[in-house]
């Protein structure tokens, strides 16, 4: 199952507040503008896991999704998506027909449905 990457409206303003912003505490302020250059309308949500830690996360009753990974990895299906640095994410990767998402240690997302 090949994801399909999507690309934010203005892609130096995202890097620059992600960058800007860093996940802790801030969640609720990232997923809104993460979800804004993405054209996100419905809720989205922010997930991260501490350096020891994997954790799956159930993405069931949502018919497709996107995910846009902050920093860390995370593995849909068989595949692996990983991005070293905060902030230097270029897509976030629409999911479909999957039902969970694992996110590996040290990991940040959004999650959304568009």
């Amino acid at each position: 199952m090949p994801l399909t990457e999507v690309k934010p409206r203005a892609l130096e303003w995202l890097k620059k507040d992600v960058q800007a912003s860093p996940p802790e505490g801030r969640g609720d302020l990232i997923v809104g503008n993460v979800m804004r250059q993405f054209g996100g309308k419905a809720a989205g949500s922010y997930r991260h896991t501490l350096n020891d830690e994997t954790t799956d996360v159930d993405i069931a009753n949502m018919d497709s999704c996107l995910v846009y990974v902050l920093v860390g990895r995370i593995t849909v299906g068989e595949q692996e998506i990983t991005q070293d640095k905060l902030g230097e994410a270029e897509v976030a990767y629409l999911i479909e027909d999957v039902k969970t998402i694992t996110v590996h240690k040290a990991t940040a997302i959004v999650i959304f449905c568009r």
